[in-house]
């Protein structure tokens, strides 16, 4: 769920004038014609598909928030479909997961949840090596 989330979310442009339109980090992968890294679903499938059928998540007067126990309700009862305990637990779960990852992949520099833990500290190091050799060769 986290890795739909941060697809869905548009990151701020930093520096940028704000009336450029953020682009969804999903539509720039459609956009190179290139797939974006997303792993089968598998037998939970079914539960991403109810997921957004009821929505991933409400608003409120602050913005995004995982979905009301009382709109599971409602949504179960206007769709026919009765979800059991857990699986009502764990759609509440999965909206809050989609809701904290939009947020904190808002800022451009999130790392991708698919990435290893390390990932961050080797890149930043990379990174920084290649602005110091950069320096140096001016």
């Amino acid at each position: 769920m986290r890795c739909l989330a941060w697809l869905h979310a548009a990151p701020k442009k930093v520096g940028k004038n704000g009336s450029d339109k953020n682009q969804s980090r999903l539509q720039g992968y459609l956009d190179s014609n290139t797939r974006p890294p997303l792993s089968p679903a598998g037998c939970a499938a079914y539960l991403v598909d109810y997921l957004f059928a009821a929505g991933p998540a409400s608003y409120g007067a602050m913005g995004a928030m995982p979905l009301l126990w009382q709109e599971l309700t409602h949504w179960q009862r206007n769709s026919g479909i009765d979800l059991t305990p857990w699986e009502a637990v764990t759609l509440r779960q999965l909206s809050a997961d989609y809701v904290a990852e939009s947020h904190a992949a808002e800022s451009p520099t999130r790392p991708a949840p698919w990435l290893p833990d390390d990932w961050q500290s080797h890149e930043a190091r990379s990174n920084v090596a290649k602005k110091i050799r950069s320096i140096l060769r001016s």
